[in-house]
């Protein structure tokens, strides 16, 4: 009703104008309208190319000022029967963004329109939309930010955030959950007070140089203490969040539950020893075998060797020397049927034979 009030008309209206579809969408009626109109089922959805005068403004994309409507006009298409009477008329396109998002029309003015009534329109819908806008604007932002307190809260991994004095603002229900603590316990205590003492010292100097600017974020794998006073492993990720003033600095570290990991670790690291272990003993094991193997070559009054099947000697005792005069070096370096009498040869190479 306030383009009435401020044009002085009898008669107001507003569509909503959606120009990739081309079409005028009914918003709202003046009072008097309603009152005096008597079509009997009127549209609520206008196609822009079926319309005719009133449409007009929107296809020039300017204001459009009629102050004698009974008089012939080519852009008229005629109106419904019970259509309320038209004795003046007035209207213009609303623009947002270079888009025509709306149309505003006044009518039956006792005096002619002019360009004064247009700029009180125009003034007035362009506050109209931007308060429209706004309240579009807080709602879309209310709804983000309940979206990211769900998705903060009920994140799969934990995350909270901290002042740069290391106090904790908020924290998620994650992160609650792998310390054990309850909803607000945690809020105000401090890094320290949830650090394993060996690890904080390394936290605080990655933090401080994150703070200095000289990196982005950090990740480190550390130890906090959880409320049952039981150690907990985790990855941390921490990143600065920069406010709109330095008193507005806060970081928020992303954490993620790694005793599994580290069990593993641990269990790998014992495999590992005990491979060592067994390894040591089974060297130290053949070092004996050899010793008392060699002990027996070394002692033995027989004729004692071991031959590969390329035909040459590996290993002979010392009685071999002894007896046949040999060195052994000498008789390494031959094929041992040399030192086997030519009668027995034969014999000896199908027993050779046999064992392979």
């Amino acid at each position: 009703e306030k383009a009435i009030e401020i044009t002085a008309s009898k008669i107001e209206y507003i569509y909503f104008y959606d120009e990739e579809k081309r079409l005028l969408y009914t918003h709202a009626w003046s009072r008097h309208v309603m009152e005096e109109c008597r079509v009997m089922e009127p549209e609520l959805i206008y196609e822009l190319d079926k319309t005719g005068l009133w449409g007009e403004a929107v296809r020039q994309r300017k204001p459009i000022i009629t102050n004698d409507y009974s008089a012939a006009n080519e852009w008229k298409k005629g109106l419904p029967e019970g259509h309320v009477h038209l004795v003046r008329h007035m209207n213009t396109p609303i623009f947002q963004g270079g888009k025509i998002v709306a149309l505003i029309g006044v009518g039956n003015k006792e005096s002619d329109y002019d360009e004064y009534d247009i700029n009180l329109l125009n003034l007035l819908m362009s506050n109209a939309f931007s308060k429209v806008t706004r309240f579009e604007m807080e709602k879309k932002l209310r709804a983000s930010e309940a979206k990211l307190r769900l998705m903060f809260e009920y994140a799969p991994y934990g995350i909270a955030e901290a002042d740069e004095a290391g106090r904790f603002i908020r924290v998620n229900h994650a992160f609650r959950e792998i310390l054990g603590y309850e909803t607000g316990e945690l809020i105000g205590k401090t890094i320290k007070e949830i650090t394993v003492e060996e690890d904080y010292e390394k936290d605080m100097e990655l933090l401080g140089k994150l703070i200095k600017g000289e990196h982005q974020q950090y990740s480190i794998e550390k130890r906090y203490i959880r409320k049952d006073g039981t150690i907990t492993w985790v990855n941390l990720v921490v990143a600065e969040i920069k406010g709109t003033n330095e008193a507005e600095r806060t970081v928020m570290g992303i954490v993620q539950d790694i005793n599994e990991k580290k069990a593993a670790e641990a269990a790998l690291k014992d495999y590992q020893k005990e491979l060592e272990k067994q390894v040591e003993e089974r060297t130290a094991e053949s070092q004996r075998i050899n010793e008392e193997l060699n002990l027996f070559f070394n002692s033995t009054l027989d004729m004692l060797c071991v031959a590969g099947m390329d035909g040459y000697f590996k290993r002979i005792s010392p009685t071999w020397s002894k007896v046949l005069g040999w060195s052994t070096e000498e008789m390494l370096a031959e094929p041992f049927l040399s030192f086997i009498h030519p009668e027995d040869q034969a014999e000896t190479v199908r027993k050779a034979n046999d064992l392979s």
